[in-house]
């Protein structure tokens, strides 16, 4: 949202994710009050997002400082000058192109062969 890559999107190819100033961080930011690993976010087995902030760090997730919290899509996280919008990424959509070719050649199959049984029978 701002600091260095304002308006780029990063999208963590494994969980659990980490943000920071280090090169060991997942998402690498050197904006003024970013630790390293200052905070992480990981997947627990209910499906919740949680993001654990290091102690010492300055963290607020929507304008209240947090330690540890569940994050939804939309939460706007301010990390010392960094501010991000945790989201989820777009599901990709697989092709229904065959599914709606067969659907179109059956209703066509189907229609043709009522014709056929109203010209047998008048």
């Amino acid at each position: 949202m701002n600091g260095p890559g304002a308006g780029s999107t990063w999208v963590a190819s494994s969980l659990p994710a980490s943000f920071g100033r280090s090169p060991a961080d997942g998402l690498r930011c050197e904006a003024k009050g970013v630790w390293e690993g200052h905070f992480n976010v990981r997947l627990e087995k209910d499906g919740v997002f949680v993001l654990s902030a290091r102690a010492e760090a300055f963290c607020r997730v929507n304008g209240s400082p947090v330690s540890e919290v569940p994050l939804r899509h939309g939460d706007v996280i301010d990390a010392g000058e960094m501010k991000l919008c945790f989201g989820f990424a777009d599901a990709p959509q697989k092709s229904l192109r065959a599914r709606e070719v067969l659907a179109w050649v059956l209703i066509l199959g189907l229609g043709l062969l009522q014709l056929i049984v109203a010209a047998l029978l008048f």
